[in-house]
Order: structure tokens, then sequence, then C-alpha cells
């Protein structure tokens, strides 16, 4: 059985186990409901309230006062339904890569107030690192409950990633600790360092940093382009360059570098020099690449929208960022053009070269259809593959097609390309997925989360938010492709991010 812990766009974490061969929703684990109490009358950090590591947030928690919401517009009801901005809403979710009981929860309120990260423990399968499962039927009971250690917030506007110290994602066997969790804000660009050394909850944080402004006083948090504004962070990768992290002598994490992909105007990867903790040496980075594109989006109407309403953010919108696991080469997701841009990076300091080795799309450009708009929401990157969510919306069925699905890649010439290798399908407008074993070995299960009333095949309307499970069906020499076995009602309406116990 496996366990997926599944967040949603209403401050309200649930835990629910399915079926791992067939994907089926078994039971409701825990059902935590809200996360964060609101509070009344926020006053909003400014830059430098962040950069002096000030908090005007030091009344006591109280639940928000919603006799006023009948009052709201209809245009601000769909944006924050849509897209998650003023209301309270789970934005990720993590879990700690050494001590498998830990669980980091994320939850942010637009600009109203400063996210807030929990830290809870995961019942019934021990504290610390390594498979301490214990199999009693009192265990067997709790496996997978949750248990609250402590909230702290983050300091920052609204969280749009996490990052451990160095990439953990390439560690093959956890032993140490990582020193620091890193954390990206969207509506202020600004930069949160945990101390996550400890089998605890996560305590103030040690560090902020704020990314720089190109022109002066252009810096803004409001819709629809904050800037700067954070959407990916990611140090660089562990044990595969001794010369950057080299753990024989357990002596620490020895980082190099920290790259923070940029979704505003300035269209930039920054890359911060840090120490062998991951915590930034300077607070101004040390190099950048503008980014540009090759491909603009696909589509009249993807055009427009991006173009006039995002204000062109998507000739910019960095989503995501990814190193090989063997450090040499980058590659970044830029959201509306649905495409990949692969670079050459230097393992020692994380300096991208500006020369683009290749562009490749991850959707079908000549599918494009209608009122459509296409957006390459998550990047997973492993020695062999890539793996890419489009997240299709269709907003008017009948004339027009958006396309919702995993794309994979494989990886050739050590890295420097990329060729599509095949297309996972999924119902509907998909929002998130976790590929486990979620490391640099050979993914062998991915969960996709896709939004309530999407038309599953041979299978009614959905009720609710569902997640689709999908396995590889053959072997590598075979194809390694996948399919889908099973679909899980979560009871809720958005998934905004997945983890799993399994």
């Amino acid at each position: 059985m496996t366990i997926l812990y599944v967040a949603t766009n209403a401050n309200r974490l649930k835990a629910i186990e399915v079926n791992s061969d067939t994907g089926e929703f078994v039971r409701t684990v825990q059902d935590i409901d809200p996360i964060v109490r609101s509070r009344k009358h926020q006053t909003p950090l400014t830059p430098g309230d962040i950069e002096n590591n000030n908090d005007h947030h030091n009344s006591p928690p109280s639940r928000i006062d919603t006799n006023n919401d009948k009052e709201k517009s209809f245009l601000f009801e769909w944006l924050t339904s849509h897209l998650n901005f003023g209301m309270p809403t789970t934005e990720w979710i993590e879990r700690h890569p050494t001590f498998d009981s830990l669980l980091y929860v994320f939850t942010s309120f637009g600009s109203k107030r400063s996210a807030v990260v929990t830290t809870y423990r995961i019942l019934g399968i021990g504290n610390n690192n390594g498979n301490n499962e214990d199999d009693s039927e009192k265990n067997k009971h709790i496996r997978g409950q949750l248990k609250k250690l402590g909230s702290v917030e983050t300091q920052g506007l609204h969280v749009a990633h996490v990052a451990f110290s160095p990439d953990y994602s390439t560690l093959s066997i956890k032993a140490k600790p990582p020193s620091t969790l890193c954390v990206g804000h969207y509506l202020d660009g600004s930069l949160s360092f945990f101390d996550c050394s400890q089998d605890c909850a996560l305590g103030e944080p040690q560090k902020i940093v704020v990314l720089p402004e190109i022109r002066p006083e252009t810096r803004r948090k409001t819709l629809p382009n904050p800037l700067p504004s954070i959407h990916h962070v990611t140090y660089n990768p562990r044990g595969r360059i001794p010369s950057s992290c080299n753990d024989s002598d357990d002596e620490g994490d020895s980082c190099n570098y920290l790259l923070v992909s940029e979704t505003s105007k300035q269209g930039r990867v920054w890359t911060y020099n840090v120490d062998s903790i991951g915590l930034p040496i300077s607070s101004q980075p040390a190099s950048f690449l503008k980014v540009t594109f090759i491909t603009p989006p696909s589509g009249w109407f993807a055009r427009l929208v991006t173009g006039s309403w995002v204000a062109g953010l998507a000739d910019y919108r960095i989503r995501r960022c990814a190193v090989h696991p063997n450090g040499l080469y980058a590659y970044l997701l830029l959201e509306f053009n649905c495409v990949i841009q692969v670079y050459e990076i230097q393992p020692e300091t994380g300096r991208i070269s500006g020369d683009c080795l290749q562009e490749i799309p991850t959707i079908d450009p000549n599918k494009v259809i209608g009122l459509a708009v296409h957006g390459s929401a998550e990047l997973h990157a492993t020695d062999t593959e890539i793996f890419v969510l489009n997240r299709g919306l269709n907003p008017f069925p009948t004339g027009s097609w958006a396309e919702s699905d995993v794309r994979v890649f494989s990886i050739e010439n050590n890295g420097a390309k990329l060729v599509p290798k095949t297309t996972i399908a999924c119902a509907g407008r998909a929002c998130h997925f976790l590929a486990l074993p979620r490391d640099q070995s050979y993914p062998t299960q991915l969960f996709v989360g896709s939004d309530m009333g999407r038309q599953f095949e041979n299978v009614e309307e959905q009720t609710s938010a569902s997640i689709e499970t999908f396995v590889r069906s053959n072997a590598e020499e075979a194809g390694g492709t996948f399919e889908r076995v099973g679909i899980a009602n979560v009871g809720m309406d958005r998934i905004t991010c997945i983890a799993a116990l399994s």
C-alpha cells in the first residue's frame, strides 16, 4: 500500500491510502483542515523588512472573518480559486530525505502575510533515517498519520518551491542529513534558509536573501507579474563531482552553488555561491543567465493570453530548472512556450553558458486547437530520462483541445541531448505529479493529480480531484513505457502538490 499526502488550494492536507498495484482508493488516513489558521488585518512584509529579517506578524492566530466573502467580485473569486493567490493555499509538501518521518507542509496567503511552514511527524514508521518500520498492529493502524510538531513563518510571500542542500535527489545513500532547506517565494522574490539538520520542527530562518532588481524602483508584489519572482530553486548535484560534493570524510554537505529560476520579466536564472552547508556567501548572485525563447507559445489564443493578460511573461517564464546528475548540463523549462532548453553548466561554479545547445518542445505544437492554453509545469530529471508534466487549460471543450500529459525524454550524449521517448496521456488538466523513487534511479511509478470534473476514458465524470497511478508496463529493453492502472478520488476540488509514503 502507498499513502499519499495531497494538498489543495484551500489550506487543507489530506492523507489517503491507495493500492500500489491497482491505484484504487483504499481509505482516508487523515484530513487536516485547516493546516494554519488565518489572521485578521495582516500587514504585508516590505522588501526592507525581509532583508532586515523583521516580522510584523506577532499577534496570536485567529479565524478569518468570512462574512464579507459574498461581497467579493466574481473575478476575484475566479482568480483566487484558479490561481491560488490571496486565499490560504497549501503550495508545497516535502519529506525530509534522511529523517523519513519528517514532513514539511508550506501554506501561503498571497500578499496578505508571510507563508508558513508546518512540520509534521509521520507516525508508525520510526523517527530516524533508514527503514525502521514497525510491523506491530498498533503501528499498522496509525501508519501514515501526522502529528504536528510546530509551525513557523518563512518570512516570504507565497512559497513556490523548496530544495535541500545539496540536491538530495542525486544521492543514493542518504546517511547524513542535509544542513539547509532553501525556500523560494513567488510574490516577493525572496529566499529563506532553514536549518534542517535535526530530527525536529523547523525553527526561524537562518538567513533571508532577496533577488536583485535589474532596473531600480521596479520591485512589485502584485499580480499578474510580480518582480522579482521565484518559481524554482536547486542546489548542485551531490556525489558525482568529487570537487563539488565529497562526503568521504563525512564532514558536511560540501555545496558549491544554488540556482534560482525567475519567472518575472527579468527572465534570469541566478547563480549564488554558497558555503559548505548551502548558505549564500553573499546577498548578491555570482552570475546569471539571461534567458530568451526560440519558439513562441503554440496557438493563437495562448499567444494572446500570455502576451497581454500576463504582460509578455511567456517570453521569460522559467518554470523549472534541473541539473543532470553528472553536473555538466542544465535543463530549463519555459512554461507557456512549452519547451526545454539545454545548456552547459560549470560543475564547480554553477555558471551557465550563454549558448542554448537544444530547444525541444514538450507538447505537439500541431495539435493546439481553438481556445486552449498549454503550460509545462513540472520537470524531473534522472540519469537517463526527463519527465515533464504538461498542464493544459481547455475552458471550452467544444472546438478546442489542450494537452494534459507527462512527456518522457531520453537523455543522450552524456546529458547534452534530449530525444522524445513516450507520452503518458492524462485525464483533463493535470496539476502535479510525483515520480517514485525520487532520486537518480529508474522511476517505476508515477502519481498524477488532476482537477475535479475531468473526463476519464471509460469512466464517468469525476466528482472530485483525482490521482492517477501509472506503472512501468515493460522493461527498458522493451520500451520502458507506462500504463495507467487506477484512479483514486481524493475528495477535494483541486490538487496543488503530492508527497508519498511508499
